[in-house]
């Protein structure tokens, strides 16, 4: 159908940072290949306009060069509208910045580490989880992060996880109920990890 579309909140709020800028393109560079229209936003009257004349079908919210704490807040407004208007209505994929989020809203935890994770890492998935299906295995997937998921709410199961110098990571979780599902490591970067994406859009 001409009108069922993606939206997409730009949270990369950048000019300079090349890996935000990267992770964006490929991202619409996916969509735009599988022929799946889409719609960038970062403003709400943006977000408006995108969904008057459109069925929308899926909402993901990108990653970020910022940091989640208290001077970012103002950032969160468009990702909250966005949120609360298709919640419970459309599955919703947040990425790095935008599972942190997610994560957050829904009375979880994060830490602010020194040492900025980066990288291909092999990630453990939950195979029984809807984006990992069709015999998906562990696959190595990019993070680029400072700000890990200590703690997951507990309407959310855990999908995904990582080692990294003798410690275990949360990288994913979901709600299948509600469609709600957040990586931390960053689906988009890799032609290998587009499977992820392309289980997301099936269940859009």
């Amino acid at each position: 159908n001409l009108n069922h579309m993606l939206v997409i909140i730009n949270n990369c709020r950048c000019t300079k940072n090349e890996d935000s800028k990267f992770n964006l393109n490929n991202l619409v560079k996916y969509l735009s290949d599988n022929k799946i229209k889409n719609c960038v936003v970062k403003t709400h009257a943006q977000f408006d306009k995108c969904i008057k004349n459109n069925s929308v079908k899926g909402l993901i919210l990108t990653g970020s060069p910022n940091f989640i704490n208290q001077d970012s807040f103002k950032d969160f407004s468009i990702n909250l509208y966005a949120i609360n208007h298709f919640k419970n209505k459309i599955p919703i994929l947040g990425i790095c910045y935008g599972a942190q989020l997610i994560n957050i809203l829904n009375g979880g935890k994060i830490y602010h580490m020194e040492n900025k994770i980066k990288g291909d890492i092999l990630v453990n998935l939950d195979k029984k989880n809807q984006l990992f299906k069709n015999k998906m295995k562990d696959l190595e997937c990019a993070f680029n992060f400072y700000d890990q998921l200590k703690s997951v709410s507990k309407k959310f199961k855990i999908i995904a996880t990582f080692n990294h110098n003798n410690n275990k990571y949360i990288c994913g979780f979901a709600n299948e109920n509600e469609k709600i599902y957040g990586l931390l490591f960053h689906p988009e970067t890799h032609k290998k990890t587009h499977k992820i994406l392309d289980n997301f859009i099936l269940l859009c």
